[in-house]
């Protein structure tokens, strides 16, 4: 028979001060049941994703303060007995009181727009903050009957009371309203001159004659 393999002779010792190298480790082993590739070769997470940013909301804006100005004007038509100078000098107050107390207003809220001498008929105006309100005031006023109008208005009252379209009554002005039945003395619009026509332009001029030639006469001296 062949004869026992000779062991492999011993490794020298390590020289003095030297530190033994330590055997490589092999790799940890997946618990049983994983699956996939090692933790050391898995992709990194995703960041979590980040909503765009919504600014708020800006607040409303207050509410606009009611203005202290009155928009909405009606008109009505009192026809009256007596005499305009006697209604001017001591029915005047007397009317408009009356005739704020009527629709529930200020005197502030009624004035005389005018004082028609043909048929003494009073001209009044109504203000009021809104077209409902003004409607429903002048229907109050035209609801009296005249005797009722003579008591709380205090002066001697012929008819009920009519109401009054105002506007432009000129049917040639822009602004000419085709309801209205009383001109409240505001200006009417009326339609531009059209431009005058332009000048004829001149007729051409005609040419100038040429001018003669100029004789040049040369001397010459010895």
């Amino acid at each position: 028979p062949p004869p026992p393999p000779s062991p492999p002779p011993p490794s020298p010792p390590p020289p003095p001060g030297s530190v033994p190298a330590s055997p490589p480790r092999a790799p940890p082993s997946p618990p049983p049941g994983a699956r996939g590739p090692p933790p050391s070769l898995q992709p990194p997470a995703a960041p979590p994703s980040m909503a765009p940013h919504t600014p708020p909301a800006p607040p409303p804006p207050p509410p606009s303060p009611p203005s202290p100005f009155l928009v909405e004007r009606t008109v009505v038509s009192v026809l009256i007995s007596g005499e305009v100078a006697d209604f001017q000098n001591d029915d005047r107050l007397a009317f408009l009181q009356g005739l704020a107390q009527l629709v529930n207003t200020s005197l502030s809220n009624v004035a005389v727009v005018a004082v028609l001498a043909a048929s003494v008929r009073v001209v009044a105006e109504i203000r009021a903050d809104d077209e409902a309100s003004a409607e429903a005031a002048v229907n109050t006023v035209t609801a009296q009957s005249a005797a009722s109008l003579t008591a709380i208005l205090g002066v001697d009252v012929q008819a009920s009371a009519t109401r009054l379209w105002p506007g432009c009554l000129d049917p040639y002005a822009l602004n000419y309203d085709s309801t209205a039945n009383f001109d409240d003395g505001g200006e009417c619009q009326m339609s531009p001159p059209p431009p005058p026509p332009s000048p004829p332009h001149p007729p051409p001029q005609p040419p100038s004659p040429p001018s003669p030639p100029q004789l040049i006469a040369l001397v010459r001296f010895p």
